[in-house]
């Protein structure tokens, strides 16, 4: 079997090249498969792009995601379409890693707080500002309002309708809208 590696982006690089090619020979040789060739492209997106224009015809693919978001977050990355349409060109099998994507807008942050309401304090008051909707005091104050709010719970009796359209309400009033 043979697995070669092509790094089209420079400064990308792939530790331990060997002990994944042994990884990769068991796991195929454990699913019954026929060892062939297996290419591993490490590359950027605009040569994603290139190709996409190609079939795919039995690989296996594996997408992994990293560095910053210049805008916007992981969830407005359409990664289902992206899979479907390497199945659709033929891909055996895709597998998708984004752990080390991160959003500019909200990036993770440590805290040594105890409590629920210190750590939502210390969240919020981290990143407060950022969505540049109000200010940074106004964006707290309706964060707080916000978890406040969705922390009702449905009363004895009440009709679900009737306790999202308190909550609705409430979040509306909250917003002004």
């Amino acid at each position: 079997m043979a697995i070669y590696f092509h790094e089209e982006k420079p400064g990308i690089r792939l530790k331990e090249k060997r002990k994944l090619t042994n990884w990769l020979k068991d796991v195929i040789l454990e699913e019954g498969k026929i060892p062939g060739v297996l290419n591993i492209i490490l590359t950027s997106d605009r040569h994603l792009k290139e190709i996409n224009k190609e079939d795919f015809n039995d690989y296996i693919i594996t997408l992994r995601f990293f560095g910053t978001l210049s805008s916007g977050r992981q969830s407005d990355i359409p990664f289902n379409e992206i899979i479907n349409l390497l199945y659709d060109k033929g891909a055996y099998f895709v597998m998708k890693n984004a752990n080390k994507l991160v959003s500019k807008e909200f990036e993770e942050i440590k805290t040594s707080k105890s409590s629920v309401e210190e750590i939502e304090d210390t969240a919020i008051g981290e990143h407060a500002g950022q969505l540049g909707v109000f200010n940074a005091e106004r964006e707290k104050e309706i964060a707080k309002e916000l978890i406040r709010v969705m922390a009702y719970e449905k009363e004895d009796g009440e009709k679900t309708a009737d306790f999202e359209n308190r909550v609705r309400a409430d979040v509306d009033a909250l917003l002004e809208l």
